[in-house]
């Protein structure tokens, strides 16, 4: 009877051929990937300055407001209800109004960095 050898490597580990093309395709998208996600987070702070930080909080806060108007459109009743629903609807587009203005080309360039990171780091 023939004696089984043992792989140097534990049981149920994977081996990757770190060689291999498709290894240092991955490293160089994920390496894009963190960069793009990196670039469109620091490029609206690093273009607006003090602006930016600010819009960061008027951003924050508005996450917030928001998040707490939806709660009340769910759980209260009657004028509530109705006045809660607006204030739903209209922060978040004063606050992406707020970006556009301050902001303008860096806002619609963001969103393409984030593609980007989202498309690199899926590949």
């Amino acid at each position: 009877m023939a004696m089984l050898r043992r792989p140097p490597w534990p049981e149920g580990v994977l081996r990757v051929d770190v060689n291999a093309p498709a290894w240092h395709r991955q490293r160089w998208a994920a390496r894009t990937a963190l960069a793009a996600a990196a670039l469109a987070v620091l490029l609206p702070l690093g273009y607006g300055g003090l602006y930016g930080v600010l819009l960061l909080a008027a951003g924050l806060a508005g996450g917030a407001v928001t998040a707490a108007a939806v709660w009340w459109t769910l759980t209260r009743r009657g004028q509530a209800r109705g006045l809660a629903a607006v204030l739903a609807a209209v922060t978040p587009t004063v606050v992406v109004v707020l970006f556009v203005v301050t902001l303008g080309w860096v806002f619609v360039l963001s969103p393409v960095l984030w593609a980007v990171a989202v498309w690199s780091g899926s590949r």
